[in-house]
């Protein structure tokens, strides 16, 4: 099973090692940015319901931006949405302070399923690079997306159509503009 996808990049998590991959798929040259998975998460006492579990609250800053957490320490699965783990927890739903992003858990299956996996998601030429430089990538992506295949063949009225919607779209990264 795999979920349909919009999105440009692959968030590729390793529990054993403590560290996740973010990986842009459809790039002229692959890159990678890797991290630590956990973040620096303060737990607070706060409780609420939600998706009809008792769940507490943590809050974390990632990407200059300011998150509220919402876990469930019944369900001992230390991950959540996008690079969010590390809580003692599922992560249920999780929002930054201006409601930007949010990911609110809608379902679960507990029911055993073969995970898919496809290893192109990492290409063996691909690069790590830095915080710094995998931001501007993405920035610069959003700015002037390019169709790969069509680079410097693309119509103008192509081109500018594909700018338009990748401005429409916040999946693209998710840190603060600087």
């Amino acid at each position: 099973w795999q979920k349909p996808h919009t999105d440009k990049y692959r968030i590729i998590k390793d529990f054993g090692n403590d560290y996740s991959k973010m990986v842009l798929i459809y790039g002229i040259t692959p890159q990678h940015l890797e991290q630590p998975l956990t973040q620096d998460w303060q737990l607070t006492s706060v409780q609420d319901t939600v998706a009809g579990m008792r769940c507490y609250q943590a809050t974390t800053c990632y990407g200059g931006r300011n998150y509220v957490a919402w876990y469930n320490p019944d369900i001992p699965i230390s991950d959540g949405p996008y690079v969010f783990a590390g809580l003692p927890g599922l992560i249920v739903k999780i929002s930054d302070d201006q409601n930007w992003y949010s990911f609110t858990l809608k379902r679960m299956n507990l029911k055993p399923h073969v995970r898919f996996w496809n290893n192109y998601f990492i290409l063996s030429a691909s690069t790590p690079v830095s915080r710094e430089v995998f931001v501007q990538t993405m920035k610069e992506r959003k700015e002037n997306p390019k169709m790969p295949g069509l680079i410097g063949q693309e119509p103008e009225e192509v081109r500018i159509q594909r700018k338009k919607g990748f401005k429409k779209r916040f999946d693209l990264l998710l840190e603060q503009n600087h």
